[in-house]
This record gives C-alpha cells, structure tokens and sequence, in this order.
C-alpha cells in the first residue's frame, strides 16, 4: 500500500486505572464501545485499553504505565494523531499525561474528545 492509500490511524488516550473496580470497567466498557462505533463508521482507532487488556490478563505482575510505556510510545510513534478521550480523571491520570507529553514532544496532532 502507497502512502497516498494509507489509512489514518487515531490513538486513543483515556484514563482506565482507578480504585473502584466498577469504574474501570465502565471505563473499559465505554472506550470499547467508542472504538468499536469508529471501526464501524470507517475510522481506525488504535486503543491501548481495548487491545492490551486481555493481553494483561496473562502477565504475572500487575501492569502499570510502567510497563506499557515502551510499547505506548512506539504505537504513538506509527499514528496521525492522539485523541484524548475526557473521561473524569484524565486530567490526573499518569498514562494520558505522559501520551500528551510524547504527542508534543513528536508534534503529534492532539484532539480532546468529550463524549456526550
């Protein structure tokens, strides 16, 4: 595929971890539901949440931004654009503050998302 035929590719930043385990789930539920509603209208959304999740589930310690942070910068590094999803608590969330850091730091388009 030419680079004129490349399709765009959105990373989506969101705020997942949190003490309540309820919440994270409606976190992971609601980000799902977006992705999933993008690929469907034809947008490609790259969501850590959505695709490392399962993958977590086999390691044996817990993950942390820690441990994705590599991998995070590199898929970054390969997208057109960050989207910040504006869940309560991105604001305070490690992870999304430092994927808008390395967006800046790579000029990366960044978009803030509010759903409604």
């Amino acid at each position: 595929m030419t680079n004129s035929n490349r399709h765009k590719i959105s990373y989506l930043a969101c705020p997942f971890t949190h003490p309540d385990p309820q919440i994270q789930a409606e976190r992971l539920n609601t980000v799902n539901q977006f992705v999933a509603e993008k690929h469907q209208s034809g947008e490609f959304i790259y969501s850590p949440l959505t695709h490392n999740i399962t993958l977590a589930k086999h390691f044996t310690k817990k993950a942390s931004w820690e441990t994705w942070e590599k991998f995070d910068k590199a898929m970054l590094q390969r997208c057109d654009e960050l989207i910040v999803l504006t869940l309560t608590g991105w604001e305070t969330s490690r992870g999304v503050q430092a994927e808008i850091a390395f967006a800046k730091e790579i000029n990366l388009p960044i978009k803030m998302m509010e759903l409604l």
